[in-house]
């Protein structure tokens, strides 16, 4: 199987694209950046989302494609539905011009809509494009990944927890979350791609139980023999930092304005249709401590 993928470089991608490989699979990557493949299999393609001419070669060719690409963290707007919203308008418009009957697979977010800040909002409206289109598509919403690399906010939890007794929690560490091991998602990823189902659905990819900032911070710190110091910070404090930050003109602040509302937003965490769809089968957040995945 060809298969093109776009966001191939990214801790989710890379993943995914290690998998297709071990499976035989022939994969060629989009990339903003010229970089040069030394394994069988793996073509890096130099180009852009926002460009279709810089990879509507690789399309023609594909069976597949698997679109990741995106923009999570920024203090623009107009940024997140440059890229989100109109790189994903260009990719399936250039794949339905050329007639593409493959699958297509459309890695979106359980935080989803205007509730949950401009990242979510662009990513409602880049789902719509794919489903409004003819592709034979499937979307996927992945919850709280870790395990793919140290930038995940899950990771970075897990990795303080681990070395520090005082715990900072965003406001009251109430708000849920369902934390979910990459290698159960590129599973689903998987299956998604290798069999029949999934044409036409939407699929929610999260941990088999939904736990509190707080609880799951020490779960992970006790699991390590530590006894967490918890240290509320008020949302509004967040807030003001992340608009500081934005006013400052950091280009890669480490808080942006809309990872609050990203936190706070209500999120679907039913995986029933994924679990009998796609062999979803995610594991508990105790089962990868016992692991020692984190």
């Amino acid at each position: 199987m060809n298969i093109f993928i776009t966001g191939g470089t990214g801790g989710i991608g890379a993943c995914l694209t290690n998998r297709f490989l071990g499976m035989g699979f022939r994969v060629v990557a989009l990339t903003r950046t010229t970089l040069t493949s030394n394994r069988p299999g793996l073509t890096y393609l130099h180009g852009d989302i926002l460009q279709p001419e810089s990879y509507a070669h690789a399309i023609c060719e594909s069976d597949a494609i698997c679109h990741l690409a995106a923009l999570t963290h920024s203090n623009d707007s107009r940024a997140y539905h440059r890229i989100n919203v109109e790189g994903t308008r260009r990719l399936v418009d250039e794949a339905t011009s050329q007639g593409f009957t493959g699958r297509f697979l459309h890695v979106s977010t359980r935080a989803l809509g205007i509730a949950c800040g401009a990242y979510g909002d662009s990513k409602a409206q880049a789902e719509e494009l794919v489903q409004h289109s003819d592709l034979r598509w499937t979307i996927l919403r992945p919850a709280e990944i870790f395990g793919a690399s140290g930038k995940e906010a899950m990771t970075s939890l897990a990795a303080l927890a681990k070395k520090s007794v005082v715990i900072p929690l965003p406001g009251s560490g109430n708000h849920l979350l369902a934390p979910v091991h990459v290698d159960d998602v590129v599973d689903a990823f998987t299956n998604a791609l290798t069999t029949g189902n999934g044409i036409g659905q939407i699929y929610t990819l999260a941990g088999p139980q939904e736990s509190t900032y707080r609880e799951i911070a020490g779960d992970i710190a006790r699991h390590h023999g530590r006894r967490p110091i918890f240290v509320p910070t008020p949302l509004a404090l967040l807030r003001l930092a992340a608009l500081a930050f934005r006013m400052l003109g950091f280009k890669r602040p480490p808080l942006v304005c809309d990872q609050i509302p990203r936190l706070c937003c209500r999120k679907c965490s039913d995986i029933r249709s994924a679990q009998r769809d796609l062999k979803f089968n995610p594991r508990t957040l105790q089962h990868c401590l016992d692991e020692g995945l984190i």
